[in-house]
């Protein structure tokens, strides 16, 4: 596994290209780079740390293979034609604020989580 910095969803300017099919592709890429990524670190994690420990990249994973979160990032691209960048930017932040309001604690911290796998 090799750590490769990411843009803040913050600092990204969500913007359009024409180009859906190349975004599609691009989405599709990244999406199995982090779950790549999650598995690998999941199993170096899983040999040194207990069960509790590595629970998080299982709920990364479960959100990464959710299609209520994958499949509005893909219409996004595909019906609208946001990059695939900017999918992700505006899904993550629905969910995001969605998570923030609800009046469960628990619930709340999964806001974090949507922000990480993004």
């Amino acid at each position: 596994w090799v750590w490769r910095p990411r843009k803040a969803l913050s600092s990204i300017t969500p913007r359009k290209d024409e180009d859906h099919a190349s975004q599609l592709a691009r989405l599709e890429l990244a999406v199995e780079e982090v779950r790549h990524d999650l598995e690998s670190l999941a199993l170096r994690f899983r040999e040194s740390y207990s069960q509790d420990s590595v629970a998080i990249f299982d709920i990364y994973l479960h959100l990464l293979n959710d299609p209520s979160y994958i499949k509005p990032i893909r219409n996004k691209v595909s019906k609208e034609h946001w990059t695939a960048v900017s999918a992700v930017k505006l899904i993550s932040d629905r969910l995001i604020e969605q998570f923030k309001g609800m009046k469960d604690p628990y619930l709340q911290e999964r806001s974090t989580d949507v922000k990480d796998i993004a």
